[in-house]
């Protein structure tokens, strides 16, 4: 098995490396004193393309793979936790909207949160869940009356 980086891979580690010294690192300390969420930087970084690394360009993606997607945030959480794990993170709406949405959601969601038009979330809460969603005990249940309830 060739654990060997492509030279796509290795050019894309190379440009983010660049990147987060140039923009992310002088801004560090600042965007963790703030706590605020950094939306220039993080639009910025969807420009770059780094948002929507591992999905196809005709869904705001840049064609990276899961590979190249690991490459980015290793560098962004080098100058900056904060940036890496918000970048890291967007990857979860996106993720289940490429694995299970209709053609119809792909476009009209995952496009512009691919590209960085747009910011997605994920977030859970339940007792007994803690931080594993896997623990998630609710069920969603459609009931043609009320429409979809949660149990």
């Amino acid at each position: 098995m060739d654990f060997e980086f492509s030279e796509q891979e290795k050019m894309l580690q190379a440009a983010a490396r660049e990147f987060t010294q140039r923009e992310i690192l002088p801004l560090a300390m600042d965007i963790d004193h703030k706590a605020e969420f950094p939306q220039e930087l993080c639009m910025r970084i969807g420009e770059m393309g780094y948002l929507g690394l591992p999905y196809p360009s005709q869904y705001g993606g840049s064609d990276a793979g899961y590979t190249g997607y690991a490459l980015v945030i290793e560098q962004l959480s080098q100058a900056s936790a904060t940036i890496g794990a918000i970048a890291a993170v967007s990857i979860l709406p996106q993720e289940s909207l490429f694995r299970f949405g209709t053609e119809e959601q792909k476009c009209k969601y995952l496009t512009p949160l691919a590209s960085g038009r747009a910011f997605g979330c994920f977030a859970f809460t339940e007792p007994a869940t803690g931080s594993d969603p896997k623990a998630i005990g609710a069920t969603a249940i459609l009931d043609e009356t009320h429409g979809a309830s949660c149990y």
